[in-house]
């Protein structure tokens, strides 16, 4: 049987309900492969492209369809997501705060400054 038969095989029995755990345990050809299939976390980036974009719009417990990679066949289960901050916007915030506030000031400075430049009588005493 090819191998693109067996996956479409195997994403039919997915489908039919049967346990994405089992099916890995049974069917998977991956050298690396560990009981369940489990593959880890990956952060965004980390991962392949073509399985990271398979991956990006599905929710915990959705599977893919057959996804070709340059290593071969997959269908993957999404177990959990989790939203984390980027660690280099954390590292910036304080300064784009700081950037944001003093842009504000100024700006309200010149505001106030005009005002007062509007409201201002000068009289000249001449002799």
């Amino acid at each position: 049987k090819s191998a693109e038969a067996k996956a479409q095989t195997v994403l039919g029995l997915l489908k039919k309900g049967e346990s994405f755990e089992s099916l890995a345990s049974k069917y998977s050809e991956d050298p690396g492969f560990s009981p369940g299939g489990l593959l880890g976390t990956f952060k965004s980036g980390e991962f392949v492209k073509e399985l990271e974009d398979a991956v990006t719009p599905l929710q915990p417990g959705d599977t893919t369809g057959v996804v070709r990679t340059k290593d071969g066949l997959r269908i993957l289960k999404v177990v959990s997501k989790r939203l984390i901050s980027d660690p280099e916007l954390e590292r910036q915030k304080e300064d784009i705060r700081q950037t944001l506030y003093q842009k504000a000031f100024k700006k309200q400075f010149a505001f106030w400054l005009d005002q007062r430049r509007q409201e201002a009588f000068v009289r000249i005493n001449a002799k």
